[in-house]
Protein backbone atom coordinates (compact mmCIF):
# COMPACT_ATOMS: atom_id res chain seq x y z
CA UNK A 1 0.00 0.00 0.00
CA UNK A 2 3.37 2.14 0.60
CA UNK A 3 3.07 3.86 -3.55
CA UNK A 4 5.78 6.07 -2.32
CA UNK A 5 8.19 3.51 -1.13
CA UNK A 6 7.22 1.07 -4.16
CA UNK A 7 7.92 4.00 -6.48
CA UNK A 8 11.01 5.07 -4.71
CA UNK A 9 12.69 1.14 -4.77
CA UNK A 10 11.57 0.42 -8.07
CA UNK A 11 13.72 3.78 -9.86
CA UNK A 12 16.59 2.30 -7.56
CA UNK A 13 16.67 -0.83 -8.59
CA UNK A 14 16.24 0.86 -12.59
CA UNK A 15 19.18 2.86 -12.12
CA UNK A 16 21.14 0.09 -10.88
CA UNK A 17 20.31 -2.58 -13.16
CA UNK A 18 21.19 0.12 -16.02
CA UNK A 19 24.87 0.62 -14.36
CA UNK A 20 25.68 -2.64 -14.02
CA UNK A 21 24.04 -3.67 -17.16
CA UNK A 22 26.63 -1.02 -18.58
CA UNK A 23 29.30 -2.12 -16.43
CA UNK A 24 29.21 -5.60 -17.53
CA UNK A 25 28.83 -4.29 -21.22
CA UNK A 26 31.99 -2.22 -21.04
CA UNK A 27 33.99 -5.46 -20.16
CA UNK A 28 32.21 -7.34 -22.72
CA UNK A 29 29.96 -9.70 -20.77
CA UNK A 30 26.60 -9.57 -22.55
CA UNK A 31 23.85 -9.78 -20.44
CA UNK A 32 19.78 -10.86 -21.50
CA UNK A 33 17.27 -8.09 -21.25
CA UNK A 34 15.60 -7.90 -17.46
CA UNK A 35 13.02 -5.72 -15.36
CA UNK A 36 13.16 -8.21 -12.58
CA UNK A 37 15.99 -7.61 -9.49
CA UNK A 38 19.01 -9.48 -10.93
CA UNK A 39 20.76 -9.86 -14.33
CA UNK A 40 22.10 -12.62 -16.00
CA UNK A 41 25.31 -12.07 -17.19
CA UNK A 42 27.27 -14.59 -20.15
CA UNK A 43 30.67 -15.14 -18.60
CA UNK A 44 31.64 -16.70 -21.63
CA UNK A 45 32.79 -20.40 -19.59
CA UNK A 46 30.91 -22.54 -17.21
CA UNK A 47 30.00 -20.97 -14.23
CA UNK A 48 30.09 -23.37 -11.62
CA UNK A 49 34.08 -22.26 -11.16
CA UNK A 50 33.34 -18.45 -11.13
CA UNK A 51 30.40 -18.67 -8.40
CA UNK A 52 33.14 -20.82 -6.13
CA UNK A 53 35.77 -18.32 -6.99
CA UNK A 54 32.76 -15.63 -6.14
CA UNK A 55 32.34 -17.12 -2.76
CA UNK A 56 35.70 -17.49 -1.75
CA UNK A 57 36.33 -14.04 -2.33
CA UNK A 58 32.77 -13.04 -0.34
CA UNK A 59 30.63 -12.63 -2.98
CA UNK A 60 27.28 -14.79 -2.88
CA UNK A 61 25.42 -15.07 -6.87
CA UNK A 62 22.74 -17.26 -7.54
CA UNK A 63 23.19 -20.81 -8.74
CA UNK A 64 23.99 -22.41 -11.86
CA UNK A 65 20.67 -22.65 -14.55
CA UNK A 66 21.01 -25.64 -16.67
CA UNK A 67 19.44 -24.20 -19.30
CA UNK A 68 22.00 -21.19 -18.98
CA UNK A 69 25.68 -23.15 -18.30
CA UNK A 70 27.61 -20.07 -19.05
CA UNK A 71 25.28 -17.10 -17.15
CA UNK A 72 25.59 -15.95 -13.87
CA UNK A 73 22.51 -14.61 -11.83
CA UNK A 74 23.61 -11.71 -9.91
CA UNK A 75 20.67 -9.81 -7.57
CA UNK A 76 20.44 -6.15 -7.53
CA UNK A 77 21.79 -4.53 -4.59
CA UNK A 78 22.36 -1.19 -3.40
CA UNK A 79 25.04 1.18 -4.71
CA UNK A 80 27.78 0.14 -2.79
CA UNK A 81 27.54 -3.54 -2.91
CA UNK A 82 27.29 -3.64 -6.53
Amino acid sequence: ADTATTAAVRARNARIRADYLAWLEQRGLPALPSEANFVMADVGRPVPPVIEALKQRGFLVGRLFPTLPTHLRVSLGTEEQM
